[in-house]
């Protein structure tokens, strides 16, 4: 049976607990088994249900990112357990604090008794398998769907509870065991100690239909809640007791324990059931493409700084979503693709936008918020109607944005906004911030990029010869060609250009084009000589690693564009029809725009059929711009010390 073991983890960097735990899976006598490191997902249930989506093994085990293998039989032994009986549904293991624990960890498990396992002899029916390591086959996980991602704590028994109901065994391995932490000091057993109790009141709060306990032998039931004299009196009885025994540790960790408890029943929260500290509930909308995101992604991030302790939802697009996936810019991204990208009454009116839209009321039905500021352009005559849906779905007392040609009239704070003024979005946005009390310009955004995918994306360029050493230039000649074909410059030019600039120059040039240009790549494969590198079907981030690997990208107004600029890469980007300031004045040395002013410029029309600003665009112009970049680059590194 291959095995998947699935790791979450909310930060992998800078994390030695994980690292070590990773280098222990190298002695391990079997070794079928791959490892999924599930990172930045919480809560963990949506953490290891992500996993087990990735996972490719029969069976899944779970592991928290802070253990440690107890010998090098642990996969082995689970996996025996499976084989030894078809009914057996969950694998879980005795549990030891770590082996070099200090004196106070060392009296605290001869107090708190749940904090270590006893090593079985024997495979043994038991309900004490938990998260810090549980296996379950794949199949089986995905049948009954999961874990909860909506409850805060207690996911571990909830599983437990539909599986045994289903008809399976749940037991503890025969001579496995994994290490896990216990507080090393009073402060930190008086954290411990407070947020099981806000869980626990929070469980009882919001979810007491999904509170278990095994008062009862080996039955998980259903627990029911002792009334306040009953709670009083056991409680009384279990501080007494510590009090005669000298169990101090246990007496802070009630101490500890009960104001959390306390705390927990009385918090508000959100749908995922994530601890709130402030009332406030904050929903950003921006629709559109990677470009429109990275316009306003500076706003977002700065808005995230500013309200910190805030639940903060972006609504956006799935694509360009990925570039916020590794940062903590919103404590959830929600997309609704087929309704935020139709575009006409007609289309509205299909059932996979109907579908789109019922999920949307579906989500908004369950979450109310205070907050709605939109960061969607109203400048077209219709673009007010998605943002007017969202805003009054919302349900949100105070929705703020720009009030555009009077189109911002379903908002009840309404900023001025004059669409012929051109001026990039995050001028635009500082009047709505100013609006909000926040005064200080926050931190860049920057795309963040995994070392797998860099290596990844170098490793596909070494099998077509280009090495790190060499000078590559990006070309990418599409952008939204299904619909702003007036926006494009003519890619047979930048084939021409790309052709010269290799031969005469000795640089190495690849083209990249998104899933809905890849067709170019064979309707103009005659046109592509040695030299030239077409690549396509890229995902968002590995495209990203690509841009951020070469050394000049030379591009039509899209969204690779708007990514080169943000990862500092030397920039040529080539405008046509459209509101050039907005999106493309970057205050930036490492970017060219090139645009044309004429007679019909500022351009404010959705479509355009004369394209005389991109006529004017010469190849002459564009290759000498190139060339210069090129020049300077290989002047610098010539002059470096080798």
């Amino acid at each position: 049976m291959k095995v998947s073991v699935i790791i979450p983890s909310l930060k992998c960097n800078n994390n030695p607990n994980l690292a070590k735990l990773l280098f222990q899976f190298d002695s391990q006598v079997s070794r079928d088994f791959e490892i999924v490191v599930v990172e930045g997902i919480s809560p963990n249930g949506k953490a290891r249900n992500e996993g087990a989506k990735r996972a490719k093994g029969e069976i899944l085990i779970f592991i928290d990112d802070d253990a440690r293998l107890g010998n090098d039989f642990v996969i082995e032994n689970i996996v025996n357990c499976f084989k030894e009986d078809p009914k057996i549904g969950i694998v879980g293991t005795s549990k030891l604090i770590y082996k070099d624990s200090n004196s106070f960890q060392n009296r605290l498990i001869k107090e708190l008794k749940d904090y270590q396992t006893p090593i079985l002899n024997n495979t043994t029916d038991s309900l004490l398998a938990e998260h810090l390591c549980l296996a379950i086959p794949r199949e089986l996980y995905l049948r009954y769907e999961g874990e909860k991602e909506d409850i805060v704590s207690g996911t571990d028994s909830e599983l437990k509870y539909r599986i045994k109901e289903a008809g399976y065994r749940i037991v503890i391995a025969k001579n496995t065991w994994l290490h896990h932490p216990a507080p090393r000091n009073w402060l930190e057993l008086i954290k411990v100690g407070y947020f099981k109790g806000v869980n626990l009141g929070i469980m009882r709060n919001r979810f007491p239909h999904l509170l278990f306990d095994m008062s009862n032998g080996n039955d998980l039931v259903v627990k029911k809640d002792k009334n306040l004299l009953k709670r009083v009196i056991v409680l009384f009885g279990r501080y007494l007791k510590s009090l005669i025994t000298f169990n101090f540790i246990e007496f802070i960790y009630l101490n500890s324990y009960l104001l959390g408890n306390a705390v927990g029943s009385f918090t508000r929260l959100d749908k995922a059931g994530n601890i709130k500290s402030q009332s406030s509930k904050i929903l950003i909308l921006k629709l559109g493409g990677i470009g429109d995101i990275l316009a306003v992604s500076d706003s977002i991030l700065q808005i995230r700084e500013q309200f910190k302790d805030s639940y903060i939802v972006l609504i956006t697009e799935k694509i360009p979503a990925e570039l916020f996936s590794r940062q903590s810019v919103a404590n959830e991204i929600v997309t609704f693709d087929e309704f935020s990208r139709c575009l006409s009454i007609k289309r509205f009116f299909t059932l996979p936008v109907l579908k789109s839209f019922f999920s949307l009321a579906r989500y908004f039905h369950s979450n109310k918020f205070d907050y709605f500021i939109e960061l969607h352009s109203l400048y077209n005559k219709t673009s007010f109607i998605k943002p007017m849906i969202i805003g009054f779905l919302s349900k949100a007392r105070i929705r703020i944005g720009p009030n555009t040609s009077n189109r911002g009239f379903f908002l009840n704070h309404k900023i001025k906004d004059e669409r012929f003024v051109f001026l990039p979005f995050s001028h635009r946005h500082r009047r709505i911030f100013k609006h909000m009390g926040i005064d200080k310009t926050g931190s860049d955004f920057n795309i963040q990029i995994t070392n797998k995918v860099s290596i990844k994306i170098n490793s596909l360029l070494f099998d077509f010869d280009i090495k790190k050493e060499d000078f590559v230039l990006l070309v990418h000649p599409g952008g939204n060609i299904e619909n702003r074909q007036d926006k494009l410059w003519p890619i047979t030019n930048f084939i021409e250009i790309a052709q010269k600039l290799a031969d005469e120059e000795k640089i190495k040039v690849v083209f990249v084009f998104g899933p809905s240009e890849s067709s170019l790549i064979a309707q103009y494969a005659n046109e592509f000589k040695n030299g030239l590198v077409a690549l396509s079907n890229l995902s968002l981030m590995e495209l990203a690693a690509l841009i951020k690997r070469s050394n000049l990208l030379l591009s039509n107004d899209s969204g690779p564009m708007h990514m080169g600029v943000k990862l500092g890469v030397n920039t040529i980007g080539i405008f046509g029809p459209g509101d050039f300031q907005s999106y493309g004045a970057y205050s930036s040395d490492n970017f060219i725009p090139v645009r044309k002013s004429i007679d019909c410029w500022p351009c404010v029309d959705s479509r355009c059929s004369r394209k005389k600003c991109l006529d004017l665009v010469t190849k002459e112009e564009i290759k000498q711009l190139a060339k210069q970049y090129i020049r300077v680059s290989n002047k610098e590194k010539a002059s470096c010390p080798k």
